[in-house]
């Protein structure tokens, strides 16, 4: 069973002394470290007086201050016999196609059976990066999101690709699945994302100052299907969700996406005989239609260009039959 988090409210009192919110949770909140309470402020799970606030926000007197505490993640990550599609692997490092059902580390409902689990089994070490849970790990997938992620096997190759990503140096391209027809067919989504204004848990494009940062998507139509298109992205940033917020941005969510619309989008306008077609798909997509087909970056020793590919999983290849078989038949049209 999931944990529960835990929740706390506190009044602020007369005699407190004046201090910016994360110095005060710092004193209520008991074997919590500043800088933890800094990102559950800025992830939006502290609210004063109804209203989420920044780390220097000074409350004052009177004021209401609830706090969400989500259960601790554990860091017992252990290794599992967990078959892994691995394109390269030498002494460095690996590229490993990950399937769309597979959560890359372990977090809360999900401690065994992901790709961390395989990799300890797999590899007789790992470093650890950005702690227990994430040993080898640089970049991650959504669990809905399948296709190709690079491990690291050694420090040294964990801060070389680190850097490349940081300098935008690793190229990634995605396939996905959209509602609606692209107009222009090839264009670009340039728009900042931040943390989505009412869920801690969602993204969202944020255009007041400091709110978002800044996010680039280019793509490109590969076939139009009619009320759907299949789509290239070229991830000139790498913003949590940026592919999956963008294209509910511009209202074409991809399909079968569980958190931003992807599983009705405009089902209401389909013609009555097309909406079983496209609930059985969405039905055995059960994840948003995205994947990380191609990538290209330097090896972290030697520096030798390196690119690979994965092809389309079968259930989107499974997807884009039935929608273009439905176009086909003439089962919509514009």
């Amino acid at each position: 069973m999931a944990e529960e988090p835990l929740r706390r409210a506190f009044e602020v009192a007369p005699e407190d002394p004046a201090l910016r919110l994360d110095l005060l949770l710092a004193q209520r909140l008991e074997g919590l470290s500043r800088s933890r309470i800094q990102k559950m402020i800025r992830d939006r799970w502290v609210i004063v007086d109804g209203v989420h606030v920044r780390n220097n926000f000074v409350p004052a007197p009177g004021a209401t201050i609830e706090v969400t505490l989500p259960p601790a993640d554990r860091t017992d990550a252990v290794p599992e016999p967990i078959t892994l599609d691995i394109l390269f692997e030498d002494e460095e490092m690996m590229v490993v196609n990950k399937p769309p059902e597979m959560v890359v580390h372990p977090a809360r409902g999900n401690y065994t059976g992901t790709l961390v689990n395989a990799l300890l089994h797999h590899c007789d070490s790992l470093p650890r990066v950005k702690g227990e849970t994430r040993p080898g790990i640089v970049h991650r997938l959504d669990k809905g999101t399948s296709g190709l992620i690079l491990v690291a096997k050694t420090e040294l190759a964990q801060a070389a690709l680190s850097l490349q990503l940081k300098m935008r140096k690793v190229h990634k391209l995605y396939r996905a699945i959209a509602w609606g027809r692209l107009e222009p067919p090839d264009g670009a989504i340039d728009a900042p994302i931040g943390r989505h204004l009412r869920n801690a848990k969602l993204m969202a494009v944020r255009k007041e100052p400091g709110r978002g940062r800044p996010s680039l998507s280019v793509y490109r139509t590969i076939e139009d299907l009619g009320r759907f298109t299949d789509v290239e992205v070229d991830l000139r940033t790498g913003r949590t969700h940026q592919i999956r917020v963008h294209f509910r941005f511009i209202g074409r969510m991809l399909l079968g996406d569980p958190a931003y619309g992807g599983r009705s989008g405009y089902m209401a306008d389909l013609p009555s005989e097309a909406k079983p077609v496209v609930r059985r798909v969405i039905a055995q997509l059960d994840r948003q239609a995205l994947h990380a087909w191609r990538i290209s970056f330097r090896h972290p020793a030697s520096g030798a260009p390196m690119e690979y590919e994965a092809p389309l999983p079968d259930d989107m290849v499974q997807a884009l039959s039935a929608l273009r078989s439905a176009r086909d038949e003439g089962l919509w049209t514009w």
